[in-house]
């Protein structure tokens, strides 16, 4: 079993940490969505460079939200000054 090492932020950086990852899941990833969905409604999507850039920059998104809940899942809280 594989244990993870407890990863120090401030509440600050904690509460920062969230809004940003709320952000990405509510408000970026669904608008590359609806982009990726305009794209491919114009037309022959297989070879459009709009769309291949859109679901590029989704994959890119879709692992910093995954490294956002990673850290989140496995943060420790600290007080400032004891970083």
């Amino acid at each position: 079993m594989v244990t993870e090492k407890p990863i120090y932020v401030t509440k600050q950086g904690m509460a920062e940490l969230q809004n940003k990852l709320d952000y990405l899941r509510g408000v970026k990833r669904p608008q590359l969505v609806e982009q990726m969905q305009d794209a491919k409604g114009n037309g022959d999507w297989m070879d459009q460079t709009e769309y291949m850039l859109i679901e590029a920059e989704l994959a890119f998104l879709d692992g910093r939200i995954l490294e956002l809940q990673h850290t989140l899942d496995y943060a420790q809280p600290i007080s400032p000054g004891n970083e």
